[in-house]
């Protein structure tokens, strides 16, 4: 008995070595928050389109939402995810602007961040 636990106690530092270590994400308390998202998140770099002189960028996903700026045809940003809203031409995605804080409809926006047929967001979804 005195064998089995001498090579216990001997053992048992190899054994917290050897053990992964839980990843910052398991060992949370609290669900991570919008921003810690976006900053995993890889961004797609789209260019302005189908507008003859400039796109809106509204503070939510539809057109109901208020105008924080806007874009103008051939202007390229960044967008990193997509929100379901109000559609416009039969797109119903509208992707993220982290830059400006504002959502621009996917129909504006390159085939980098909506498909080519405009009707799903080649973006992932926003958390």
């Amino acid at each position: 008995m005195k064998f089995i636990t001498s090579a216990l106690l001997l053992l048992l530092p190899f054994a917290a070595i050897a053990a992964p270590a839980p990843d910052s994400a398991e060992s949370r308390s609290v669900a991570p928050t919008g921003e810690e998202i976006f900053d995993k998140r890889a961004e797609e770099l789209c260019s302005i389109i189908n507008v003859s002189t400039y796109v809106n960028c509204r503070s939510g996903p539809g057109t109901g939402y208020s105008v924080v700026t806007t874009f103008k045809e051939g202007e390229k940003w960044y967008y990193s995810c997509y929100e379901p809203g109000t559609c416009t031409e039969g797109n119903c995605t509208w992707d993220w602007n982290e830059d400006w804080g504002c959502y621009v409809n996917g129909y504006y926006t390159s085939a980098n961040c909506s498909k080519v047929c405009y009707e799903i967001a080649n973006l992932g979804l926003c958390y």
